[in-house]
């Protein structure tokens, strides 16, 4: 019909290409961001790890042997190599653990490494007021057995 305009097979065909570039362009996107939300998931297990094995030592007996140490575990369906590292620090009685976490599947390239702290705590001596020490998680009383001990600080109340 007279007077009409219609779009040419050329303008539907630059439409076409265009809109398949941005499509292309979003899929990438789309890729990246999936690409590093798994990167993000395996850092964050080997995080998990990593914590895990300090808490462990923590908990342990007796401190782990000075040096390099590794071990394997398996968390989330995944095998972890650890890699502890335990030295002394300037403060005596204190030791600095470094735990680095990688897949056991890599041959290289920790994802996190994280750092601890190892101490006796003042609750592991016993009080100056008795020969024995205080249940695990127990203050001694500084004042003396049977007294109240000192008042929260600002209120008077012991």
């Amino acid at each position: 019909m007279p007077g009409q305009r219609a779009f040419t097979l050329l303008e539907v065909l630059i439409a076409l290409a265009i809109v398949g570039i941005g499509l292309l362009a979003l899929l990438g996107t789309s890729i990246e961001n999936t690409r590093v939300a798994h990167g993000l998931e395996a850092r964050t297990l080997a995080s998990y790890v990593a914590a895990n094995e300090v808490e462990e030592l923590r908990l342990a007996q007796n401190w782990p042997a000075l040096g390099k140490t590794t071990g394997h575990t398996r968390m989330a369906g995944i095998r972890w190599q650890w890699t502890l590292r335990a030295e002394h620090t300037a403060a005596p009685g204190i030791l600095r653990i470094r735990v680095s976490v990688r897949p056991a599947s890599a041959r290289r390239g920790e994802l996190v490494t994280l750092t601890g702290f190892l101490g006796r705590s003042l609750l592991d001596r016993p009080s100056p007021l008795t020969s024995t020490p205080p249940p695990p998680g127990v203050m001694p009383n500084p004042i003396g057995p049977g007294s109240p001990g000192p008042p929260f600080p600002g209120t008077g109340i012991p």
